[in-house]
């Protein structure tokens, strides 16, 4: 009896894990606001890739027509934007001097560009090898009259990079935001004098932006708590990775072996990308975290001790992850800063901070609910062959998914 209890709660436990199924795949959107020099009108494009709006079964099956052009475009654009039309505004508020305004009815156009983190559409181009598809939303308008500051809010689940713009020039890098977060606020421009000129004028506002826009304030503590959250809760395949290393381990040794040359691993490519000496697309290093997954679960099944080549094999899988870690960590600092080198290190050490403390809270977790069996004759037969097959399970489908997306 108390073997069968124990394997339901190993499904439930990663079953209720579910819908957090994509560690980096949470909704990434980039949302600018352009302001008129005067400060009187304003145009807001916002951005999201179209496989997160369609979902991803429906988007690898619609998403080449779309790109196809003419009429098999035709036959599918009308559907796109009527689910892009109901996407951003759960996701988004604008706010002008600390309160909401309704969330404008957007037109809808589309976009490709060719790397993920070039996330400000501005910066997109027309290029036949682009591989991602951004569906864009515009809307333009005149700002409330005597507004100084405005806001964008996020209250999805979401990433937003957060841009601002006078007269078409950026006064501010892009700032990223997270589920439940308000922008420091940004100034409207106000009118200058006609006196001036337009082009001074112009000038004068881009200016006076510039030099009001907010930065990056985070302190040290902000980034180890975003780099706990990418693995708590939102880093469901990392979890699982991490899962599959404990199964394994029957004494701590081996367990805190496998931890040890994961982290030095992935702790090692963190930086190197994030510095850009290391650099691939992110899709392929998806594919590979996925199989990473399923490789090590699926060994699992045929072996009940550490192996004297299987840390150098889980070392070489951590070099992996921390190409994926820096995906995020980019997302999260909106680009890599320039100049400020002892800031960035404090940046990049709080996140891996995090991640590693998220590591050893799902390993603690994990302990305390099959830990003391790990001495039971059963335990194999009970947890740890179960437990793999559904980890291979993830494992495989996220590979298989991701590599359809990868090659459309």
């Amino acid at each position: 009896m108390i073997h069968r209890c124990l394997l339901h709660v190993c499904f439930v436990f990663i079953g209720l894990m579910g819908p957090l199924a994509q560690a980096h795949r949470i909704d990434s959107l980039s949302a600018t606001a352009d302001f008129s020099a005067d400060g009187r009108e304003m145009s807001l494009e916002v951005s999201a890739e179209a496989v997160r709006i369609l979902g991803r079964t429906e988007g690898l099956s619609m998403l080449p027509r779309f790109q196809a052009g003419g009429a098999a475009a035709e036959e599918v654009a009308a559907e796109v934007y009527a689910r892009a039309a109901g996407y951003f505004s759960p996701r988004l508020e604008i706010w002008f001097d600390g309160r909401p305004v309704p969330f404008p009815s957007l037109v809808f156009s589309r976009v490709e560009v060719e790397e993920k983190d070039a996330v400000d559409p501005a910066l997109t181009s027309a290029a036949s090898d682009q591989k991602h598809v951004f569906i864009v939303g515009r809307w333009s308008g005149p700002v409330p009259v005597g507004a100084t500051t405005y806001q964008i809010n996020v209250t999805g689940d979401s990433v937003v990079a957060v841009g601002h713009k006078v007269a078409g020039q950026p006064v501010g890098r892009l700032i990223p935001q997270f589920t439940g977060m308000q922008s420091r606020p940004f100034s409207v421009p106000v009118a200058a004098g006609a006196e001036a000129g337009e082009e001074v004028a112009v000038a004068a506002a881009v200016e006076v932006a510039r030099a009001a826009a907010p930065g990056l304030e985070h302190g040290f503590f902000y980034y180890v708590y975003q780099g706990f959250l990418h693995i708590l809760p939102m880093g469901l395949d990392h979890i699982l990775f991490v899962l599959a290393l404990f199964l394994l381990a029957t004494s701590l040794r081996p367990l805190l072996i496998q931890i040890t040359m994961f982290t030095v691993a992935h702790s090692l490519t963190l930086a190197l990308a994030m510095l850009e000496i290391v650099r691939l697309p992110d899709k392929p290093v998806e594919v590979l975290i996925a199989a990473s997954i399923a490789l090590v679960a699926v060994e699992n099944l045929f072996r009940d001790t550490l192996s004297r080549w299987r840390p150098w094999v889980i070392f070489a899988l951590g070099l992996v992850h921390g190409l994926g870690f820096a995906g995020a960590f980019k997302e999260l600092l909106g680009g890599v800063p320039d100049g400020d080198w002892a800031g960035f290190v404090g940046m990049l050490a709080g996140f891996n901070i995090g991640v590693e403390l998220g590591q050893l809270a799902v390993v603690g977790l994990a302990f305390a609910v099959v830990g003391w069996a790990w001495k039971r004759s059963w335990y194999r037969r009970v947890v740890v062959i179960p437990a793999s097959v559904v980890i291979a399970g993830f494992g495989l489908y996220w590979a298989l998914t991701r590599a359809l997306e990868t090659a459309g």
